[in-house]
């Protein structure tokens, strides 16, 4: 009799571990909003980014974060292809920026390097040379570092589009 009420109480343990798991994994839902978290799969390795949905959000971006880890970033989601444009303004980390088209292909990589203080004008512009639906911002040299190349085609995930 001891021997069953030992293996019903790892039993129920097992289970609570498994449900407490299962909540863990649960509360991070790739969603289409603001500072959900995601994770981008690309040919040889996966980014985990934070959504930057809302215009607010998006105004924002990385501004005064002072350091990512080596697979995290960002993806700004827009919900209709247009042209995007990018600035360094109160960033205080380098960056790499992917502008993505509604398909899943790179149109375009960029770095983007820490600029200071500026007046606003004196600040480099960095463009979509095509209309997009996301821009990807990832620590300074992360593309290239994983050989993620223009043209390149990524998969959004599902919850994105």
């Amino acid at each position: 009799m001891r021997l069953k009420k030992k293996h019903y109480t790892a039993i129920l343990i097992i289970i609570f571990l498994i449900f407490l798991s299962l909540g863990v994994v649960m509360n991070k839902k790739c969603e289409k909003k603001d500072n959900s978290i995601c994770v981008i799969p690309f040919t040889n390795t996966s980014l985990t980014v934070k959504i930057a949905y809302s215009k607010e959000r998006q105004a924002k971006g990385l501004m005064n974060v002072t350091s990512l880890k080596d697979n995290e970033g960002m993806i700004f989601v827009y919900d209709e292809p247009s042209y995007l444009s990018f600035w360094m303004k109160n960033t205080l980390i380098p960056l790499s920026i992917a502008f993505v088209e509604a398909d899943g292909r790179i149109a375009e990589i960029y770095d983007m390097k820490v600029e200071g203080d500026k007046k606003d004008r004196d600040f480099p512009v960095y463009q979509s040379p095509t209309m997009v639906r996301y821009a990807i911002e990832a620590p300074l040299g992360w593309f290239t570092l994983n050989n993620i190349e223009k043209t390149e085609h990524i998969k959004i995930p599902e919850e994105l589009k």
